[in-house]
């Protein structure tokens, strides 16, 4: 009977691990959309300016991409 409810409460802690899991990958996953909503603001604004090819503005936004990508060229 022990061996029973040890073999039930390791699969109630599997199942609870994976939970947690998913949680933190969702927040992760929620910064995520936002860095991505707030680059494409920035390419709108920029599309919108009088100046679009503005060299100071395709430099921000690819320094955003590579800060959110982690930078790997």
């Amino acid at each position: 009977m022990l061996s029973e409810d040890d073999g039930a409460q390791k699969s109630t802690f599997k199942e609870l691990n994976e939970m947690k899991m998913q949680v933190a990958k969702s927040k992760d996953d929620k910064k995520r959309v936002a860095e991505l909503e707030k680059k494409c603001r920035l390419l709108e604004d920029t599309l919108k300016s009088k100046n679009p090819n503005s060299i100071g503005m395709l430099i921000q936004a690819s320094k955003t991409e590579n800060a959110i990508d982690g930078g790997d060229f």
